[in-house]
């Protein structure tokens, strides 16, 4: 839930091609939901058992800000885990407080975040085909990015960055992926 305790945040997540995600249920009001398996969890409001987490290690502090709960969902998943929702788990969530809703710095940890994902967990297809998609995405999503001013200089450079910011981290995606391959086929 988001902080007026009657609006939803989540009850789940949804993974797209180019590995960027959706929130389910985000800006409903108080809807009714059942216990079901869901794609990836909210990392605002997760319960994963201690053996669990010492098969597949802890949040990466190299996302440092938003889809660290994308990369723990999917490395669940690789492992054979299912997620669930648990529909009368209710969080009280202040959404978007660290950096603000749909801020310059907000789409740069997103963008990069998703890019880091997308190298380690993604097929050759969905990284070669990934700006297809993310370009179409940025498309579809074109009169929210006009109606907040999104589409500013500010914006443009952020996306950049978190491309360039890529090269730096490539060395270190490389490794988790192979380091991740190597704990998924065993």
């Amino acid at each position: 839930m988001l902080q007026d305790k009657e609006t939803i945040h989540s009850v789940g997540g949804t993974l797209n091609y180019d590995f960027s995600s959706d929130s389910k249920g985000f800006g409903e009001k108080n809807g009714e939901y059942q216990e079901k398996e869901i794609e990836l969890a909210i990392g605002c409001s997760v319960l994963i058992k201690t053996n669990v987490l010492k098969q597949i290690g802890l949040f990466d502090e190299k996302f440092f800000s938003y889809k660290e709960d994308d990369d723990l969902s999917i490395r669940l998943k690789k492992i054979g885990y299912k997620i669930f929702l648990g529909p009368y788990s209710i969080v009280y969530h202040y959404h978007s407080s660290t950096f603000g809703s749909k801020t310059p710095i907000k789409l740069y940890y997103n963008e990069r975040n998703r890019i880091i994902n997308l190298l380690t967990y993604g097929s050759f297809s969905q990284i070669f085909l990934s700006q297809f998609y993310t370009f179409i995405r940025y498309l579809k999503s074109k009169k929210s990015i006009d109606d907040n001013n999104s589409n500013s200089p500010e914006f443009v450079k952020s996306i950049i960055l978190a491309h360039l910011h890529i090269l730096i981290l490539l060395p270190y995606i490389i490794n988790k992926r192979i380091k991740n391959e190597k704990i998924f086929s065993s």
